[in-house]
């Protein structure tokens, strides 16, 4: 191999080699960057919503409500699929639960507590 093919073939190497370094050094930042881009936003929390027993009735038949707390002095606390926090007086002790019940199937209520 003369000098001149041997320079030829360094010069080649070495283009490729940092070529290469380049390359690995944009996916590692990419990647930094990637990561820091899918990482779970912190929730805000939502202010609490009073309704009215209606509301209350209404959001039950839309589906809209995953879970139920009912507390002995009538206050029901109700989580929607959306995580806002929605407060009302039932009528009557056990109306929640009784609403709740009738729409477990068709809206599939994930918990139903009572205090």
């Amino acid at each position: 191999m003369s000098p001149v093919q041997k320079k030829i073939y360094l010069v080649f190497f070495s283009f490729i080699l940092l070529a290469s370094f380049f390359a690995i050094f944009k996916l590692i930042q990419q990647n930094k960057s990637y990561s820091n881009s899918t990482s779970k936003p912190t929730p805000i929390p939502l202010e609490t919503e009073t309704i009215s027993w209606d509301q209350a009735e209404q959001f039950m038949s839309e589906c809209q409500i995953k879970s139920v707390f009912q507390k002995h002095d009538l206050s029901v606390t109700m989580r929607g699929y959306n995580n806002q926090i929605y407060e009302t007086t039932e009528p009557k002790i056990d109306d929640i639960l009784n609403l709740a019940k009738k729409y477990q199937g068709p809206c599939d209520i994930i918990q139903m507590i009572s205090e």
